[in-house]
């Protein structure tokens, strides 16, 4: 798996309205899993671009798996910032699949004509991440 990568720790704002983690997931397919909660709106987009940018450029060769179902409002800062990520990980050959996606989450996407763009998971633990 992906040796020598460093996670950031968990991050909660003070008014425990949005948190962000990360996870090395080895078991088989492994991943790296970003969990998002609460509520998104521009210094929170910030942040989970910079983290996960972070991450990534450290040359880990995982599927990124963004688990979005504890998330509560997502801004259209919070929109960029998976479209930023999802080009970024398209320019370094790896794959990001969005996970536990809300009815109306999926439903903005679609309406600004991104939804097509992104695959989808139903559980960020799935088994099979092939051709999505």
């Amino acid at each position: 798996m992906d040796k020598g990568i460093i996670l950031p720790p968990p991050f909660q704002n003070d008014e425990g309205s949005f948190s962000l983690s990360f996870t090395l997931k080895e078991s088989e397919p492994k991943r790296l899993l970003v969990t998002i909660g609460g509520s998104v709106s521009s210094p929170e987009a910030k942040r989970i671009y910079e983290e996960t940018i972070k991450v990534l450029s450290q040359g880990g060769r995982s599927p990124l798996i963004i688990d979005l179902g504890l998330i509560s409002y997502i801004s259209s800062s919070g929109i960029g910032a998976l479209l930023e990520i999802l080009l970024y990980t398209q320019k370094k050959g790896q794959t990001l699949y969005l996970a536990r996606v809300s009815d109306r989450i999926k439903t903005l996407l679609s309406t600004l004509g991104l939804g097509a763009f992104f695959s989808f998971l139903e559980n960020p633990e799935e088994k099979s991440l092939n051709d999505r």
